[in-house]
């Protein structure tokens, strides 16, 4: 009962604020802000469908070609397609999850980019949606491509490992000197 509640108010509150460019709009208005993404996809699911998934895609930003290469982004088994093998249970799980806590799913994912031919890290963020007796109806989400700040993140850690190589070295050369000139002073 205090997960329903709670994700009543959830519900309520994006109601109240209109914050989701998707709710209550016309397809003439979200249109355009769909048509404007670049760098990022923003999409929304309708829940409760009688699929393996249990949704499917309602909308999405053209730029889901370009950022995750899905070739037919109105399939959500597309989507599902591209995601690593090793990513699906973290996403059923947050998925799950989400939907009984009213807690945004959060992610970071790989996808295999078709077109690039090659797995691609990307960062997650779904807010989930309820009905007014608080039964989940809605995602609406944003997929951002991180590759670059994973190479980023590859290139210090090398770094890192680099250097902790190098101190461990110093430090046996340090212990060899101390062993040689010890008995200088006795």
């Amino acid at each position: 009962m205090k997960d329903r509640k709670k994700k009543k108010e959830l519900s309520d509150e994006h109601e109240k604020s209109g914050s989701s460019p998707f709710q209550h709009g016309s397809k003439e208005r979200v249109h355009p802000f769909l048509k404007t993404t670049s760098n990022f996809v923003v999409y929304r699911l309708v829940l409760g469908k009688k699929n393996i998934y249990g949704a499917e895609i309602e909308s999405f930003s053209p730029s889901v070609q370009k950022i995750l290469g899905i070739q037919e982004p109105h399939r959500i088994e597309s989507w599902f397609e591209a995601l690593h093998p090793e990513d699906i249970k973290q996403v059923t799980e947050g998925t799950i999850h989400s939907t009984s806590t009213g807690e945004p799913f959060e992610q970071t994912l790989r996808v295999y980019h078709a077109d690039k031919r090659k797995w691609l890290w990307v960062y997650y963020r779904a807010t989930p949606e309820f009905d007014s007796e608080g039964n989940p109806t809605h995602f609406n989400g944003l997929i951002v491509d991180i590759a670059e700040f994973k190479k980023a993140e590859q290139v210090i850690q090398e770094a890192c490992q680099d250097l902790e190589n190098v101190i461990e070295e110093s430090e046996e050369k340090l212990r060899r000197i101390v062993e040689r000139t010890s008995s200088l002073f006795r």
